[in-house]
């Protein structure tokens, strides 16, 4: 029976040689290509591993909306399992590259952890100064050299963020915190982040940090992708959260107390400002509680100002700023009987101001011009012809007197 059977499975693969021998290579390549990725599994893990650890790549990252402080810097550092933590500063942005806006992560560069690998052009120096994300930069047609222009994408300013809004690209690099393709999401532009951007820390204009960067003791004693690495830093990470609640307390309080210090300099500052009203409106009532006894209905005098009321609105000149006062009369007839003489005050002050006061009688012109000469000593008195010089040097342009003094003849 076992002869029969033997022989028949010979002769089967007898007639069916082309078929039995593609189902043997196929087993033997799929055996193949399977052992050879699971024989290249850990040297990639093994690599990747050596990269992470030449790089300083950071364990765990910490982050939140109301930033993070030095003392949550120094709490972080304190807890138990943790090697280092160091804070840094990190926001998502719209970037204009050829008139097309898309969504770029921009962070600082750390000096301890994290640390990028320079492809290409050298590092930033100065704030308007960035590296560039080295895959997007050769599908982009960019080069080092060009200008970007980025916006915060948002209704807030750039500036809260940024100092500048233009980088000029110094170089490429990678970043360990970028091993794949997929660059992250994010609440602006369409949702996706394309490239990142590396800038010097000083480029930041922002008090508090965005984000706090943390390596674990004994971390890179493990391999990384590893359950033993998992487990060792989610040792650590709970022990972290564990003052979670006492650091967002402890921030909650500080945003409250500065504001509320705002807010008691912005009451101070009102309540003195209403003083200085209320004091200002007091020395106005007594400014004009020294009105002398000459003021007519439209014309006063204060100690320091003159000032003419009308239905055009009110003139106030300082008494130190007169530089000329005369009166002119008007003699008013019908043919040749004549009706009343007016009398007009004319008054002359720097930066060409001009004030005429009609329909005052002789004497009160007169007491007021009287007061004016004693109260500025440097006014002059009287229209003549070398007052009207005088005043046009003064104030440097001609007066068109010439009219001026055509009109007069006409009414004096």
């Amino acid at each position: 029976m076992k002869k029969a059977l033997r022989k028949n499975f010979y002769m089967e693969i007898r007639h069916s040689l082309g078929r039995f021998l593609s189902i043997f290579f196929i087993v033997a390549i799929g055996c193949a290509f399977f052992s050879g990725i699971r024989a290249s599994e850990p040297d990639m893990r093994y690599s990747g591993d050596a990269y992470f650890d030449e790089k300083n790549l950071m364990d765990i990252q910490v982050m939140s909306t109301m930033g993070l402080t030095e003392d949550d810097l120094d709490a972080i550092r304190a807890v138990d399992g943790v090697l280092d933590a160091e804070g840094s500063y990190a926001t998502d942005v719209l970037c204009t590259i050829r008139g097309n806006q898309v969504a770029v992560h921009v962070m600082a560069l750390q000096n301890k952890m994290n640390q990028v690998q320079l492809e290409d052009g050298r590092l930033p120096e100065k704030e308007n100064e960035c590296v560039i994300d080295a895959d997007y930069l050769d599908g982009k047609n960019l080069k080092i050299g060009d200008k970007i222009t980025l916006s915060s994408g948002t209704s807030d300013s750039l500036e809260d963020t940024l100092k500048t809004d233009t980088f000029t690209i110094v170089g490429t690099v990678s970043s360990p915190e970028y091993i794949a393709f997929h660059r992250g999401s994010t609440t602006i532009g369409n949702g996706s982040v394309s490239a990142f951007l590396c800038v010097p820390e000083k480029a930041f204009s922002l008090d508090v940090y965005t984000e706090i960067t943390v390596q674990v003791e004994g971390a890179k004693e493990a391999t990384a992708f590893t359950k033993e690495y998992e487990e060792h830093v989610d040792s650590v990470l709970k022990k972290v959260q564990a003052i979670k609640a006492e650091r967002e307390q402890a921030r909650y309080d500080e945003i409250t107390s500065t504001a509320q210090e705002k807010v008691d300099e912005a009451q101070e500052e009102l309540a003195q400002a209403e003083q200085d009203l209320a004091d200002g409106k007091e020395e106005a009532e007594e400014e004009l509680a020294t009105l002398p006894q000459l003021a007519t209905e439209d014309m006063f005098i204060t100690e320091h100002y003159f000032i003419e009321t009308s239905i055009y609105g009110n003139a106030i000149i300082p008494i130190d700023q007169i530089i000329w006062i005369y009166k002119y009369s008007t003699l008013h007839k019908f043919f040749w009987y004549h009706f009343s003489i007016s009398y007009t005050l004319h008054i002359s002050a720097n930066k060409h101001l001009y004030i005429q006061c009609p329909k005052n009688i002789k004497s009160d012109i007169d007491g007021i011009i009287d007061y004016l000469s004693e109260a500025n000593h440097d006014i002059l008195v009287g229209f003549n012809e070398k007052n009207r010089l005088k005043v046009q040097e003064i104030q440097g342009t001609p007066m068109h007197f010439e009219k001026f003094i055509a009109f007069l003849n006409k009414r004096v």
